[in-house]
């Protein structure tokens, strides 16, 4: 089975502020990871595209129970990331798949960030999660629901993280 989730926000800064903050906060590594590798930085000046792609590596989260799985034995788990960003268009997405369990596992978001229709000053995030463990059997629904629940948490995590941030700024 396929668990997903969505998250959805209003930030009352604009896009840029935003996007530069959360940036910012991945070359920080305050996203709570152990590691950022790997950073590139790509333009496409025809579509007036940019892409920023990094891996980062996470602490294992689940418990020892599930731990017991041989495949679940890992001390962290590599996730594959990249935001795509058009500027002048107040557009960016960010999507992130897991590498860590790829033949067994999805674990995947995509967040689509863009300037609010009514307030240009302001930002909307629409964040959705999906997280696949159908190869794990009849075991993999309870993973799949065990990390739903703490990958929204994380994602809420960041938001506040993210807008705690801007506040100091501002």
């Amino acid at each position: 089975m396929v668990v997903g989730f969505n998250v959805q926000h209003l930030f009352k800064f604009p896009v840029d502020i935003v996007v530069k903050t959360y940036i910012n906060q991945i070359n920080n590594n305050d996203n709570n990871s152990q590691g950022l590798t790997e950073l590139q930085h790509t333009k496409d000046d025809s579509t007036e595209m940019e892409c920023l792609k990094w891996i980062t590596t996470w602490d294992n989260c689940f418990p020892s129970f599930f731990q017991r799985l041989s495949v679940l034995q890992t001390k962290s788990i590599r996730f594959y990331e990249e935001i795509w960003s058009q500027w002048k268009e107040n557009r960016h997405w960010i999507r992130r798949r897991n590498l860590t369990w790829e033949d067994e596992a999805e674990i995947g978001r995509l967040v689509y960030i863009s300037q609010h229709e009514h307030n240009p000053n302001w930002t909307y995030w629409e964040e959705t999660g999906v997280i696949n463990f159908v190869s794990f059997g009849s075991i993999g629904y309870a993973l799949e629901m065990y990390l739903k629940r703490k990958l929204k948490a994380k994602s809420y995590e960041e938001i506040r993280s993210l807008e705690k941030a801007m506040l100091m700024r501002s």
